[in-house]
């Protein structure tokens, strides 16, 4: 008779595996199944609607670690502005009736139906790259050519036109890699404050959202110091939107990723032994974390309220390092056992 083995009886959420990309998964449901709303992002989220609610604010970055779930979110929001009528269920069904109807204000459908322009970034030029997803959305009739050499100004000025007709959303995912790009080749982000510039006087039709993996100037680092002065004043015009979590949020994230059929007693007395500990050192739901605690079972439970904080610290990451250790099939790995 065959030994049975962890394998037998856990399995691993394959949704949590997957890593977003916001230009090829916006129109499809498939990326939100089992997105996990983390109270922090929300409160994120909320903040962004208030700003844009209250005309303090269109131009945003989103600045978290590698794997944190903002391209996850993106779709979110995506979904939430402009998806299918699929889609935006989903996507109110996770966000919930607040956020729901705070997102629906700060993008009011009055004035009209938004269009979302997904960029993913790479070392190429910014200026080309939106020119590229525009033409694609709104059907230019320019060569690629003409594109390539079109100049920041004719951009942002063609962008102003379609966002006069139809409110845009300009989403640019992976900002630090055109950041990057721009620094090596000792190229200016005028562009960007060109864009926030317009957002600003959009009157709410033209909404920009840069997503971060470090502070803008950060990316300026081997530029002139003057040259990093004027890019921190360029990150100045956008409102910096913190995506950390929490470790007891990435808790609840693993005990979603991991399934199980059987979890022993031990688990739990072993999880509530635990959050009575963190209770004592801060305030803390220790029913509830006791029950996230015992939904990572196999693993130790000491192990789940520090995995998320050393990832952090030691990869630069969060919930993709995370998920890539939790689906390693090496030898000790947690899919091999």
């Amino acid at each position: 008779m065959a030994r049975e083995t962890l394998s037998d009886k856990v399995r691993l959420n394959g949704r949590f595996v997957r890593s977003a990309r916001i230009d090829m998964d916006l129109t499809g449901t498939p990326p939100l199944q089992g997105y996990v709303l983390q109270a922090s992002t929300e409160k994120s989220l909320l903040a962004m609607a208030a700003s844009l609610s209250e005309g303090a604010q269109s131009a945003f970055t989103w600045t978290g670690p590698y794997g944190g779930g903002k391209s996850s979110t993106a779709l979110l929001l995506g979904n939430l502005v402009a998806g299918s009528k699929e889609g935006k269920s989903l996507a109110r069904k996770i966000a919930g009736p607040k956020l729901s109807k705070a997102i629906e204000k700060a993008f009011d459908p009055g004035l009209g139906g938004w269009s979302v322009i997904p960029v993913t970034g790479s070392r190429v030029n910014l200026r080309q790259a939106i020119a590229e997803k525009m033409a694609e959305r709104y059907g230019w009739t320019r060569t690629k050519k003409d594109r390539a050499t079109k100049s920041d100004g004719q951009l942002v000025q063609d962008i102003s036109d379609h966002a006069s007709q139809g409110p845009i959303v300009l989403v640019l995912d992976e900002l630090g890699k055109f950041l990057e790009a721009a620094a090596d080749k000792d190229h200016d982000a005028h562009l960007l404050q060109d864009l926030a510039e317009i957002s600003a006087r959009s009157e709410g039709r033209f909404v920009v959202i840069g997503i971060l993996h470090q502070a803008f100037e950060a990316y300026a680092d081997k530029l002139a110091s003057s040259a990093r002065l004027e890019w921190a004043k360029i990150q100045g015009r956008f409102q910096d939107l913190s995506f950390l979590s929490a470790s007891d949020e990435t808790v609840r994230l693993l005990g979603r990723a991991i399934d199980t059929d059987d979890i022993p007693g031990t688990a739990e007395a072993q999880a509530k032994s635990l959050a009575k500990i963190v209770g004592s050192n801060r305030p803390t739901d220790e029913e509830e974390l006791t029950e996230a605690l015992s939904q990572t079972w196999p693993l130790n439970p000491i192990c789940a309220l520090l995995l998320g904080g050393i990832t952090r610290r030691s990869f630069g990451q969060n919930e993709r390092s995370i998920f890539g250790f939790l689906a390693s099939e090496e030898p000790g790995g947690f899919a091999s056992s």
